[in-house]
């Protein structure tokens, strides 16, 4: 069978674009986490799924968190929404709205947006 100008290979080739399309956003998020920390990343996915039209209504109080008067008022509703959702969670009590997440903590926190939207 001849892959060079099969269906296959066409198919082929529009599974890699899609795949390094995914990888160049996760390096993106991951630089811009590691630089302005989990508040900022919140906000860009809360205002991505806004931008699609996925449902962002779930919401949660921060005031369990030691730490909740520290988030940006840009970032509250999107730091509420991430929560509600469990794509932060927050470790001792708190949520560390500035601190920077490492490559694997972005990797979680994207894994955790795409099981949530991707049904």
């Amino acid at each position: 069978m001849e892959l060079r100008g099969s269906e296959t290979e066409r198919k082929l080739w529009e599974a890699f674009a899609g795949e390094s399309k995914a990888f160049c956003r996760y390096l993106y998020y991951a630089k811009r986490a590691q630089r302005e920390g989990y508040e900022q990343l919140a906000a860009i996915l809360f205002r991505y799924a806004k931008q699609k039209g996925y449902d962002v209504g779930k919401s949660v109080e921060l005031n369990g968190f030691e730490d909740a008067n520290t988030v940006s008022t840009y970032a509250t509703d999107a730091m509420r929404w991430a929560v509600a959702n469990g794509l932060i969670q927050g470790s001792n009590s708190k949520l560390n709205p500035k601190g920077t997440a490492t490559r694997a903590q972005v990797a979680t926190i994207l894994m955790r947006f795409m099981e949530l939207y991707a049904k």
